[in-house]
């Protein structure tokens, strides 16, 4: 059975706490009102630029791009993925889909 990740959203604000490595993409959040953040990855896991965050980095901007949008933050603390586009309605499925997927 698959760990369930723990997932929280934030709707007009963003999450608390400073710690770990942030993206260059950082600057760009406020142009989002949603963010998403999810444990998703192993505590080692703590730089924006670690091979498995890049490659999840990678999907999320593929998907932003199938929907016309950009993702405009992305950063990962002790394995917990904040990343926020700036497309309301892609924000809103992604949450949907998780909360289905490991309930909330």
């Amino acid at each position: 059975m698959a760990a369930c990740p723990i997932l929280k959203g934030y709707v007009g604000g963003e999450p608390q706490g400073d710690q770990g490595e942030h993206s260059p993409m950082d600057e760009q959040q406020n142009q989002t009102s949603g963010v998403i953040e999810v444990d998703l990855f192993p505590e080692d896991v703590n730089r924006f630029d670690h091979p498995q965050a890049l490659e999840f980095r990678a999907l999320l901007e593929e998907v932003a791009a199938d929907y016309g949008c950009s993702l405009v933050a992305f950063e990962v603390r002790q394995g917990t993925v904040v990343f926020a586009f700036d497309d309301d309605v892609l924000t809103a499925e992604i949450l949907r889909e998780l909360e289905m997927d490991y309930g909330s």
